[in-house]
């Protein structure tokens, strides 16, 4: 949401944990999110990403500012699940590439 207080945020649950997302002025479509269901380790990942105007997820970038882990594992793990399951509402007045946030709260069962 680049900084935007007003950002509009969302919350799922994931392999026993948590995560959220933060994008201005965007929904999360209905049937998308999160479907990672499991993991082998313990972590906060936070992704910066970037959506096209159709809502498509077009460029995900590990935040290590904001995660408390270098792990490959999960870093590949939330990556992978942004570009593959999230998909958020079109808005033909956004910016050609919007900026956003994901965060992962990965907890072992």
């Amino acid at each position: 949401d680049q900084g935007n207080p007003d950002g509009n945020e969302g919350q799922g649950q994931l392999g026993g944990g948590s995560g959220s997302w933060q994008l201005d002025g965007r929904s999360m479509m209905p049937g998308y999110g999160t479907k990672i269901r499991d993991t082998k380790e313990e972590g906060i990942v936070v992704l910066n990403i970037w959506v096209d105007r159709n809502g498509k997820v077009t460029k995900v970038q590990p935040n290590l500012r904001e995660s408390n882990t270098t792990s490959q594992y999960l870093i590949n793990l939330a990556k992978n699940d942004v570009l593959n399951n999230f998909r958020f509402n079109g808005d033909p007045s956004a910016a050609i590439s919007q900026r956003g946030k994901v965060r992962y709260v990965f907890q072992l069962k």
